[in-house]
């Protein structure tokens, strides 16, 4: 989850679940739209 939190800071904070997902996808990451979300959440990235 420390990897959710610093993508999602490095994008300014501004990208939600779908954004996320499709950068995480871009990573490698198997996550899908879901998931991510659940995971943002979390992780305290909103």
């Amino acid at each position: 989850m420390p990897e959710i939190a610093r993508l999602h800071a490095e994008n300014y904070g501004v990208y939600g679940r779908r954004k996320m997902h499709a950068l995480m996808r871009r990573q490698g990451w198997d996550i899908g739209r879901d998931q991510t979300e659940r995971l943002m959440m979390r992780s305290s990235a909103p």
